[in-house]
């Protein structure tokens, strides 16, 4: 909220009714859907003041969250905000972990990048699948989108983008802005150019290491229409 003292008044204010009932309901959200109970307490309103109120101290007409882990959520948020525009973004599982290696050999403090080969398959598979239910469910509010397909073509996959958002494509968007982040040491193709690839997965996993991710994930892989690399 920008370290606006009055806005964040305003967003615990709003919690200070959520407090008791939410400690009513915790017990009956551990035996029960989450999703139904979530309808019916004070934690949607609590989530719906926090982006309200934030939406307000930045001054934007649209907020956008990019938690890497909200698909989890995603009928939590939809029950919250049922003209939100959900975006997941796939990528080849090889691709994936390497870029964890790679991002762990530049940053060895942070922790979520230091997952072992099972730890990630699981997590992939899991997402993916939750992915591909959620995009059934909700075709309108949920959009899968390739990596590979935004990085080979990202002015048309932009535009594809755009449209399921509503909101008008303007192509200066996926160029940086002069005087912006600039190049980041730990990552400097963050706020780069966009390019079709920006490392080898060589150079970050064994061989073995890719097969094993690749025969654990075939079958997901293969929906998402991801070939081998080994």
């Amino acid at each position: 909220m920008f370290e606006d003292k009055a806005r964040f008044a305003e967003f615990t204010t709003a919690l200070r009714t959520v407090r008791w009932w939410r400690a009513i309901s915790l017990p009956l959200t551990r035996r029960r859907p989450v999703v139904p109970l979530f309808r019916l307490s004070l934690t949607g309103i609590a989530l719906r003041a926090y982006v309200d109120v934030a939406t307000e101290a930045r001054g934007c007409r649209r907020l956008v969250e990019k938690t890497p882990h909200n698909v989890g959520f995603t009928e939590h948020l939809l029950a919250c905000f049922p003209r939100a525009k959900l975006l997941y973004v796939i990528r080849h599982p090889v691709d994936t972990l390497s870029s964890y290696r790679r991002r762990h050999s530049a940053e060895p403090g942070a922790a979520w990048t230091a997952v072992s080969v099972d730890d990630f398959c699981q997590r992939w598979e899991s997402s993916v699948q939750l992915a591909a239910r959620h995009a059934r469910r909700h075709p309108h509010s949920f959009l899968i989108v390739r990596y590979e397909t935004f990085a080979g073509a990202p002015e048309t996959s932009f535009a594809d983008i755009c449209a399921f958002v509503e909101e008008p494509f303007v192509a200066g968007a996926l160029m940086e802005a002069p005087g912006g982040y600039g190049a980041w040491k730990i990552d400097p193709h963050l706020f780069g150019p966009i390019v079709d690839s920006t490392k080898t997965w060589p150079d970050h996993l064994s061989v073995a290491e890719a097969s094993a991710v690749e025969d654990r994930l075939a079958q997901p892989m293969a929906a998402f229409g991801y070939d081998r690399y080994t």
